[in-house]
């Protein structure tokens, strides 16, 4: 995230979950030591996500191991919000073409990704927004899974 704002300067990372407060100190001495208050918020953990979800422009998942499927993700996309994810489980295979996929712990890939999204025009964001929503909305809603379950489960019987 250093390599971006250090090309940035306008950019501000909302960190979202337990234990993602100032008071923990592997999150804040890094922010701290290259002088990042300004750009990281910690918000802790939520109950209002939906209203948070609604004001990002892009959600970053940065997973190293151990992912399935990331809700996270398809719930931003849901809300139309474009993402960035490694390529761990299921993420790579959730985004699609509507966002970027990088390997994990490769900061310089993943810094590349964020700027790539940021120099997008406008047009091109409203565009990577429908594209998170109708594919969520294609390929991961309750009505098609339980469809393709409903199709497996005729074709066994």
């Amino acid at each position: 995230f250093h390599y971006v704002t250090r090309k940035r300067k306008n950019v501000v990372f909302v960190a979202i979950g337990r234990g993602v407060v100032e008071s923990n100190e592997e999150l804040s001495n890094p922010i701290d030591k290259f002088g990042l208050g300004r750009q990281f918020l910690l918000l802790g953990e939520r109950d209002d996500i939906d209203n948070v979800m609604g004001s990002l422009d892009l959600l970053i998942s940065t997973s190293a191991w151990g992912e399935g499927f990331p809700n996270v993700v398809g719930e931003a996309m849901s809300a139309g919000v474009p993402c960035v994810v490694t390529n761990v489980g299921e993420s790579s295979h959730l985004v699609g073409s509507s966002g970027f996929v990088v390997e994990p712990r490769d900061s310089y890939a993943l810094g590349e990704a964020i700027l790539c999204f940021l120099d997008l025009t406008t047009e091109e964001k409203i565009i990577r927004s429908t594209m998170a929503k109708e594919r969520i909305a294609n390929n991961f809603s309750m009505e098609y899974v339980g469809r393709k379950y409903l199709h497996l489960y005729c074709l066994e019987n």
